[in-house]
């Protein structure tokens, strides 16, 4: 009889894994939404399209790189404050900074990609489209976290 309970508790624990997606399906899942809401707003033509996505996955790519990066020196500080010397924090923080640079340049460089491929009329929708698809994300986020009336506690990342 115990069996039978420990193995119905197991498939009930189980059974909410069945239906999620994986990271990754829903990392694809998002990149394609973005795709097409970007796509849409600045009303690329397929020609356009084709030569114009390989340089935003570039940029795509190298900000990722970046800001994993960051991610990584703040993890860091976060969880060894206190085993780090001065100079080693200075070094972390210059590096930040670096890094902070180095995003602002390939916005410049990228800048000049997208104007040899796209119009400046499209460009410029290209930026307002990034940051409405963002905003489009932290609603759709902020809507999940008050289902129900109750609105889940901030994650407390840097405490």
């Amino acid at each position: 009889m115990k069996r039978i309970y420990l193995l119905i508790i197991l498939v009930l624990i189980t059974i909410p894994f069945f239906g999620q997606k994986t990271y990754e399906e829903k990392l694809n899942n998002l990149r394609s939404q973005k795709v097409a809401f970007i796509t849409q707003r600045i009303e690329l033509t397929p020609d356009e399209a084709e030569v114009f996505w390989p340089i935003y996955n570039e940029l795509s790519q190298k900000k990722y790189a970046l800001n994993k990066r960051r991610k990584e020196i703040t993890f860091e500080l976060k969880n060894n404050w206190d085993n780090y010397t001065d100079q080693e924090k200075e070094s972390l923080a210059d590096e930040f900074v670096g890094l902070k640079l180095k995003d602002a340049n390939l916005d410049i460089e990228y800048h000049e990609k997208f104007k040899k491929v796209l119009s400046v009329e499209q460009v410029l929708r290209l930026y307002q489209s990034e940051i409405a698809f963002k905003n489009y994300l932290l609603n759709k986020i902020r809507h999940q976290n008050t289902k129900g009336g109750q609105q889940r506690p901030p994650h407390k990342r840097f405490e």
